[in-house]
Formats: structure tokens, C-alpha cells, sequence
């Protein structure tokens, strides 16, 4: 079953009080019933979270944040006006998170929010509440926003500042540092792929550390020019591969660094000499990886060094790295065909001018066209490893016009 998650805005007020009762009404009453309806109608459940039922340790506000970052969509509670519920409404606006407004009739909504999806609701009479008027009306408002594929656009790009001003980058970064854990490891989307509707496209969530949970034969790293691998506790995809495909002692100390012996080995039998031109692909059978389905790693020389400056990715260059890779692929399986399928990381997620809508629409283009080019390769994967990864892939898949398919055919 597809899971999503909603975060509810609301006044919550103290233990007992009249404010709590009523959030406690509005979410019993109309929220979760809506929800219900909707997992019954469309086999989607769609889990609420309210700031109160948060129980880990962390700030009030980092924890909103996260919930609003993290989140498919919210639902905000404007009865009172209370003034925590227009600030969080407003981030979550701006952050392009759909949003479904509640507000106690005979209250007006103010001037500014007039035009979001909004359901008046009354407890009195109670039959109505009972009978699920409201809560009816919140479900059309999520069915709504299922057959818009989930979607909304931030503020900024609403109304046409993005481009000028450039604030829909500075926002991805805000958010990006906002919540930088990653997403929990799972299965997110599946789509067919256009030319053949047996091949799928898989969005995948989660930390690398997992990344052989996904079940894909294939994992693309990207690595510098001089094909120098992350060192092994690096953030990284390239460092965590290294590090599980080390043989290591009992105590997780390295014995012998396989993945990188391999990369070596490999790039003096080709007779290649670095630096290496921006695309070039080096494919390496793997160690330890090959014990939970991993059977190659494929090193994409794509970001470039600058001293004092870092590492930075040529947008263009990402068209060769995905076709070399997919070239790379139809080789080997020539020889292997237990060789179908393949996981991308956002490639140049970080290190290029690209959005990431941009970068997913663009990986996703080069996905399609080479899968059709290729067909020994079955499936591809594309690892969101934090929220706003996953929310710019769904965009583009939605822009794309893909086909979404549930995960039990």
C-alpha cells in the first residue's frame, strides 16, 4: 500500500484546555476520518502528525520544519487565527507542500490564503459532524489533490520571483540545511516505462548506508575526474561503497580496501592515465557488496576539482554520464545477463547550477531515452536521499506525464 504523510497545523493549547479539545475534535472528527475514507477509496494511507504527537528530542521549531519538509502535504487549522498556524502555513507554502485549510464557521478566512483549498466546519449541530459533512469535504479535497499528482508550487515561482530573484534556489538550500537527515529507507513511486510499459522506473528513499535494500545489480558513483574515491566515513555514496565493499576485521577495521584495489586495477588495464575526460565510465566487480546483490559499481568521472574552490559538476556533462553508463551496461550484460537493472544517486545534486526539479527532470529525460536503447536493462533506480530530492522527482514525473504503477504487479 502507497503511505504518505500529513502534517496538521494547528492550535493545540495546554493539557485539558478548550483549545486542545477542539484541535483533539477537528483531528478525531473530521481530519482522520477523511483520511480513513481516503485509504478505503484509493488504498493511500496517509498518516497525520500534529506538533504534540511529535516524541523525539529536538527544538519546537527544527521539528516543524522537519515535519513541513518531510510531509506530502498539510492540513492548516486557521480557527482563531492563531498566529504559530499562519507562520507555519506560510513555510509550508512557500516550500511548495499542498495544503487543505479548516477554519470554525462563521469565521472568514483573511484576504491572503482566501484562494487555498478550505473547508468551513461547525460542531454545532452536532448531527452534521456525526454524518461527516466535513470530514466528506476534506476527503474532495484530497482527491483532488491525488489526480494533481500531489503537487503545488512555492510563492516564489507562483508569482514569477523565482527566476529573477533566484529565491527558489536560496529555498532549496534552506531546506536542504533545514533537514538534513535522510528520508527513511523505502520504495517511493514506481513508473512505467513509456515505450514499454514492463520496465519500470523506481523512486527509492533512504540512507546510503542501506543501499543494498533497493535490489539493484548496478550502482552508479560519482567521483572526481581523478577518480579518487570519498574517504570511507564521507557523507558520500563513493565512501560508503568503499567502505562496504572493504573486507574488514570483527571490530569494522579496514583489512583490505577492495573497491578501490578494483578501480586501480582496472583503470592500468585500460591503460588510462588521469586526469580523465568528464563522462568516462569504470565499471568494478565488487567484494562484499556482492553479498547483498550488488555485482558492480560504476565510477562516473563527472565533478571537477578547483583549488581553494571544491568540487563542481558540468551540467552538460550529465546527457555523456548517463548514456555511458547505460553504454557501460549493455556491454557487460552481454556477458551477464543476471545484469537488469541499475540505480542512479542525484547526480550533481550539489555541485551544479541545477534546481533539483531541473535535475530530475533532466535525468529522467536521459533515463527513458537510454533505457529505450538499451533493453537489457529492466529497472532503474533513482535514490532521493532527502525530501526535497523525492518531492522534485515526483514533479518531474508528473510534468513527464509517466504512469504511475502500484507495487504489486
Amino acid at each position: 500500500m502507497i503511505k504518505k504523510r500529513c502534517f496538521v497545523i494547528s492550535p493545540i493549547g495546554e493539557e485539558g484546555s478548550t483549545i486542545r479539545h477542539h484541535a483533539d475534535d477537528v483531528f478525531e472528527f473530521i481530519i482522520e476520518k477523511a483520511l480513513k475514507k481516503f485509504k478505503d477509496e484509493f488504498s493511500i494511507e496517509i498518516e497525520a502528525i500534529r506538533a504534540d504527537h511529535i516524541d523525539h528530542i529536538g527544538t519546537i521549531t527544527r521539528q516543524m520544519f522537519d515535519e513541513i519538509l518531510h510531509s506530502d502535504l498539510c492540513i492548516a487549522i486557521l480557527t482563531d487565527h492563531n498566529p504559530n498556524v499562519f507562520y507555519e502555513l506560510a513555510v509550508a507554502q512557500a516550500a511548495a507542500r499542498p495544503v487543505i485549510i479548516l477554519i470554525e464557521s462563521p469565521q472568514s478566512l483573511p484576504f491572503d490564503v482566501r484562494d487555498t483549498r478550505s473547508v468551513s466546519y461547525q460542531f454545532q449541530p452536532v448531527k452534521d459532524l456525526i454524518r461527516g459533512v466535513y470530514s466528506d469535504a476534506v476527503f474532495e479535497q484530497l482527491q483532488n489533490l491525488h489526480e494533481e499528482g500531489w503537487d503545488a508550487q512555492g510563492l516564489f515561482q507562483t508569482y514569477g520571483y523565482g527566476p529573477q530573484l533566484g529565491y527558489e534556489k536560496i529555498l532549496q538550500t534552506f531546506i536542504a540545511h533545514a533537514r538534513p537527515e535522510p528520508l527513511p529507507v523505502g520504495k517511493d513511486s514506481r513508473y512505467a516505462l513509456p515505450s514499454d510499459p514492463k520496465r519500470t522506473i523506481t523512486f527509492v528513499t533512504g540512507d546510503v548506508k542501506e543501499i543494498g535494500d533497493f535490489g539493484a545489480d548496478v550502482i552508479v558513483s560519482l567521483e572526481s575526474t581523478n577518480f579518487q574515491l570519498a574517504r570511507y566515513y564521507d557523507p558520500w555514496l563513493s565512501g560508503t561503497l568503499r567502505y562496504r565493499d572493504a573486507e574488514k576485521t570483527p571490530g569494522g577495521g579496514i583489512l583490505r580496501d577492495t573497491l578501490q584495489a578494483q578501480l586501480q586495477q582496472e583503470i592500468q588495464t585500460l591503460g588510462m592515465t588521469p586526469p580523465f575526460a568528464t563522462g568516462t565510465v569504470v565499471a568494478t566487480p565488487t567484494n562484499q557488496l556482492s553479498s547483498i546483490g550488488i555485482k558492480y559499481v560504476f565510477h562516473i568521472a563527472a565533478m571537477q576539482g578547483s583549488v581553494g574552490d571544491g568540487y563542481h559538476t558540468n551540467e552538460d556533462s550529465l546527457d555523456d554520464c548517463i548514456r555511458n553508463v547505460f553504454g557501460q551496461f549493455e556491454h557487460l550484460a552481454q556477458e551477464r545477463p543476471d545484469l537488469r537493472t541499475i540505480l542512479f544517486p542525484m547526480l550533481g545534486a550539489g555541485s551544479t547550477e541545477l534546481d533539483y526539479v531541473e535535475l530530475s527532470r533532466k535525468m529522467l529525460e536521459d533515463v527513458i531515452s537510454n533505457m529505450d536503447t538499451v533493453p537489457a536493462c529492466e529497472g532503474t533506480f533513482l535514490l532521493a536521499w532527502i525530501g526535497p530530492h523525492l518531492y522534485a522527482l515526483r514533479r518531474a514525473a508528473k510534468e513527464l506525464g509517466l504512469q504511475e504503477l502500484p507495487f504489486n504487479t
